[in-house]
């Protein structure tokens, strides 16, 4: 359906929050030191393996919601192209990431915000397509941080929000500290390879974090590897996977497998993805509720990414 039909009480009203191109598939790559091979984890959980192989639980076409076009001005670093005429302050979010947003420049939401936002801060799961450039990262980060700034403060990882490269979680990482700039309470960390094991674990022992940016080799080294890890990921409230299609791509299937397997069943998750291909589907009803929504905001003959994140 349209997002014109999605009802406007949802974004005014109470929350009851109660890619790039294909490339050859390839084995994992490092992107942290090598460490000592992961434990096994088998998955007993209801919406595991056997759903895997049940692709058609979840039919598309009952429950895809599309996004329709807009022509407006830029703002707040997006294409104009790509906003709607809802603003901010017409959302059901709070004082504190209203003022947030607004000191970073951001006024009206993009069509990607305004057809996530109202299903996301029902709880729900959702599979979104979405390129690269259309404020997704948004889209996902502040339902999370109201949801964060509802729990009781805590050394506990509550937002894992897992992506492909360094470069994508260093800009995920500034955009939630746009959105934190006056959540005191709530911070964000990033551990990505190619950086010291021991001085992420130093920075997570002095200032420990809420919010986890983290590219899937480096988290497993920290449960492999950092004392006390384990038990922080164990607060997991809300798992994002950012694009999901160019984390398969990139050989990390098993070990999202792994880390799915091991947070708590209990969450919401979120999967956003340039491409739904077959394996993204597979994954999808691996690590989300079987009721999950799935969001289409890609334009057909649109291109599959875009210059910002």
């Amino acid at each position: 359906i349209d997002i014109a039909v999605v009802p406007r009480g949802i974004m005014s009203g109470n929350p009851g929050y109660a890619a790039a191109p294909k490339r050859q598939r390839r084995r994992r790559p490092r992107d942290a030191e090598d460490g000592s091979a992961f434990p096994r984890v088998v998955t007993s959980r209801p919406r595991g393996a056997d759903q895997v192989r049940e692709v058609a639980v979840v039919p598309a076409e009952a429950m895809d919601i599309d996004a329709g076009t807009s022509a407006n001005a830029p703002t707040g670093g997006v294409d104009g192209s790509y906003l709607s005429d809802t603003r901010f302050d017409q959302c059901a979010v709070s004082p504190l990431s209203l003022q947030g947003i607004k000191d970073a420049g951001y006024e009206r939401l993009t069509r990607v915000q305004e057809a996530t936002l109202p299903v996301i801060l029902q709880g729900k799961d959702v599979l979104a397509k979405a390129k690269t450039g259309t404020g997704k990262t948004v889209a996902f980060l502040l339902p999370a941080v109201e949801l964060l700034s509802t729990l009781p403060r805590s050394t506990s990882i509550n937002l894992l929000v897992m992506l492909p490269t360094r470069e994508l979680a260093y800009q995920v990482a500034v955009e939630a500290r746009k959105l934190l700039k006056y959540h005191s309470s709530l911070g964000v960390q990033v551990v990505i390879g190619g950086t010291k094991l021991s001085q992420e674990q130093r920075s997570m022992r002095s200032t420990p974090c809420q919010i986890l940016v983290a590219t899937p080799g480096r988290l497993i080294d920290h449960l492999q590897n950092t004392p006390g890890f384990s038990a922080r990921i164990k607060g997991v409230k809300v798992l994002v996977l950012d694009e999901a299609d160019r984390l398969l791509d990139m050989g990390f299937r098993r070990d999202i497998e792994k880390i799915i397997a091991f947070i708590p069943k209990e969450r919401q998750t979120l999967l956003f993805s340039a491409t739904v291909p077959a394996e993204v589907r597979e994954v999808s009803h691996l690590a989300m509720q079987k009721d999950y929504k799935f969001i289409n905001t890609v334009q057909e003959g649109d291109e599959e990414t875009h210059a910002q994140v």
